[in-house]
């Protein structure tokens, strides 16, 4: 269950619900809406699920560039390799050249996030013992 305060008023949403959710917006990610397609990946971004980064990346394929801008900063917010990973091998393949300093931008921002996760990991278990 997770639990959280909404308007002073404590409600708990069952993991189902976020599930559903996610496979909603998953869903919602082939629509023929260019602006669905956008709600989906800035949900999909928020929610974090590393199982959803295959089909984040598959927007940076997609033929609207604002879907594909979309599709960058939703990899941008989800830390884990695979992310890094769909950025770079895309980088080449991208013809527009502001998506392209976007790319780089999210590429460096993921470095850093992911270094900073690695460095912090040894610290927190000396700190368990």
């Amino acid at each position: 269950m997770i639990s959280a305060f909404l308007f002073g008023v404590l409600i708990t949403v069952s993991p189902d619900l976020t599930t559903q959710n996610k496979d909603y917006w998953m869903g919602q990610l082939s629509n023929s809406s260019a602006q669905l397609r956008i709600n989906a990946l800035q949900t999909l971004s928020e929610l974090k699920y590393p199982d959803t980064i295959s089909a984040i990346a598959e927007r940076l394929k997609d033929e609207d560039p604002q879907v594909r801008f979309a599709a960058i900063r939703a990899l941008s917010m989800i830390a884990h390799p695979d992310s890094l990973s769909s950025i770079s091998n895309a980088l080449d393949r991208e013809q527009d050249s502001y998506l392209k300093s976007e790319m780089r931008r999210g590429k460096k921002s993921l470095e850093d996030l992911l270094k900073q996760e690695t460095n912090d990991s040894p610290k927190e278990k000396k700190s368990e013992r």
